[in-house]
This record gives structure tokens, sequence and C-alpha cells, in this order.
């Protein structure tokens, strides 16, 4: 993954760190992974290393309820890369990829 060096201050200073994936337009968010490691550019704008924790999509409707107070209030999937999210609400976002059931009808149960 490239990421921005707010992510990887983070991951110097957190016990984890978590990324979450989204493809723009995509109306989804397409996963989650912790990081795990700082890359051999030193994860300034460079690459880091991950463990992938979920890959399904999670439509942007499941998460409407959810705003970013560090990013002036606005809705979780509305943000620039490498935005930072609050934990409460990063919990939030990450527990309703648990609430994905890969067996039932719900439909929106996409693996990526």
């Amino acid at each position: 993954a490239v990421v921005s060096t707010q992510s990887t201050g983070a991951f110097t200073s957190c016990q984890n760190v978590y990324l979450i994936f989204s493809v723009q337009t995509s109306g989804h968010f397409q996963g989650y992974a912790r990081m795990t490691g700082i890359g051999p550019m030193g994860g300034s704008n460079g690459v880091v290393q991950v463990e992938w924790i979920k890959r399904a999509n999670l439509p942007f409707q499941r998460c409407h309820h959810l705003h970013n107070p560090w990013n002036e209030n606005r809705k979780v999937q509305i943000a620039r890369d490498g935005q930072e999210v609050e934990s409460t609400i990063g919990d939030n976002l990450i527990r309703l990829w648990e609430d994905l059931n890969p067996y039932g009808n719900r439909g929106y149960y996409r693996p990526v």
C-alpha cells in the first residue's frame, strides 16, 4: 500500500493502525488492513507492509450514519487519501464489515 507520512507517523506512535481502502466512484469501501511495517523508503509516501483483515465490499449506504470529527464532521466515506479517522468512528466502521453475512440474503456482500 502507498500511504502518506501521516499514516506512517501514526504507525510509530500507535499500537495498531488500520488502513481502509476504497476505489474512487465505486460507492463502496473494498476492505481494510492493519499496518505491519514500514517499507524501504521509510514510508514517506512510500510502501508499507500490511496484513489484510477483510476484503469485501461495504456499500457507503451502510456508513451514512458515521461522521468523522477529524474531517469537519463529514461522512466517513468523504475523505482524501491518508485521512485519519477518529478511533471510535473507525471501530464502528470496521464493525460494519463484521456484520456482512456471506451466506445470507443481504445482497451487499461481494468479496473483492
